[in-house]
């Protein structure tokens, strides 16, 4: 039996018109999935040779698509895989030359709204992250997605900041990944998510997905923390909260800690404060950049094993996933990587 060729087409909606008839006119399609911080991308450029992108068929900013990439006979002939990029919005258009081309940058359509553009103030008491984070995703047509602790605040204040950005910065302090993505709010826990099992096992030859290109750092600077101690006295009874996180960083290199003044309400949560900045600190010990060919079920959020890569082989979590059609025909995935960095306990105390 003669075994199919792989190949891929792609599938794209624009202002709600299929767009799928831009194969022939495209020299590059990418999408980039990320799990934190960023908002999810499309970027198309398509040969401009008849003048058609830069009149009439022109995108106009703000208008809607989708894009899904369809995988033929990938991994075994008969089989076809899937990767739904989600709903975006045009963010951008470009019209550059010789030879003429027009480029389009999309992001997630829920951050184009007030979600991302408008600032506000105002003030919670008595609540958890969680319910800031439902309450925010219901004001703007989203659902919320969280999976980790509900950290109570006693109080929040959300001074002149935008709702996106006021959730990213209580996400981080937290250690948990934020992103917005097909009308969904996606909160969840960074330590848990990087000690998932693994999707998928790479080689670092004689597989399908082995990298074609790769690139590993292991970095002391700013990283390699042992310890992260947090301190606050609330100036109205004069009790001080203090906490303080742990973590190994291996062997090789002595005692290296984090000091932080943050506001905190109790000794728990500075201790939860403090696992976090030591986890943020240390998750960019070890990095990696990968590239292989396309894979459409890698994505942000999830885990692979990298294997025979000597000292540098291990689990590592997907921070981000640019998925690449260039010229219509030739598919490649890229991830920047981390290897995680799990905290081991800690102590905490209130001093009058």
């Amino acid at each position: 039996m003669e075994e199919k060729a792989r190949r891929v087409t792609l599938k794209v909606s624009i202002g709600g018109q299929d767009a799928t008839g831009i194969m022939p006119s495209l020299v590059d399609f990418s999408y980039t999935d990320n799990a934190h911080g960023k908002a999810d991308e499309v970027q198309i450029a398509l040969h401009n040779r008849d003048g058609q992108w830069s009149g009439g068929s022109c995108p106009k900013k703000g208008a809607g698509i989708t894009a899904t990439l369809i995988c033929h006979d990938w991994e075994k002939a008969g089989q076809t895989l899937s990767l739904p990029c989600g709903q975006f919005k045009v963010d951008e258009v470009e019209f550059s030359g010789p030879p003429d081309k027009i480029s389009i940058k999309a992001v997630s359509a829920s951050l184009t709204g007030g979600l991302r553009d408008s600032n506000r103030t105002r003030a919670w008491e008595n609540t958890t992250f969680q319910a800031v984070a439902g309450q925010i995703a219901g004001e703007h047509g989203l659902a919320l997605y969280y999976d980790g602790d509900a950290h109570p605040l006693r109080r929040l204040d959300q001074r002149n900041e935008s709702d996106l950005a006021m959730i990213y910065r209580l996400a981080h302090e937290r250690a948990m990944n934020c992103k917005v993505h097909d009308g969904r709010l996606i909160l969840f826990d960074a330590e848990k998510a990087e000690a998932q099992g693994a999707m998928l096992s790479i080689p670092k030859s004689k597989n399908m997905y082995s990298p074609r290109r790769y690139s590993f750092r292991d970095s002391s600077a700013g990283t390699r923390y042992t310890k992260a101690e947090v301190a606050y006295t609330d100036p109205g009874t004069g009790r001080t909260h203090t906490g303080t996180a742990a973590a190994s960083v291996g062997d090789g290199e002595g005692s290296k800690g984090l000091t932080l003044q943050k506001r905190v309400e109790t000794s728990g949560e500075a201790i939860r404060l403090g696992r976090a900045h030591l986890h943020n600190a240390n998750v960019e010990e070890q990095t990696a950049s990968i590239e292989c060919m396309g894979c459409p079920y890698m994505t942000a959020g999830r885990t692979i094993d990298l294997l025979d890569f000597g000292k540098f082989s291990g689990r590592y979590f997907i921070r981000s996933a640019t998925h690449r059609v260039a010229g219509g025909q030739a598919y490649t995935t890229s991830l920047e990587l981390t290897k995680g960095a799990p905290t081991s306990g800690g102590s905490a105390a209130d001093v009058v």
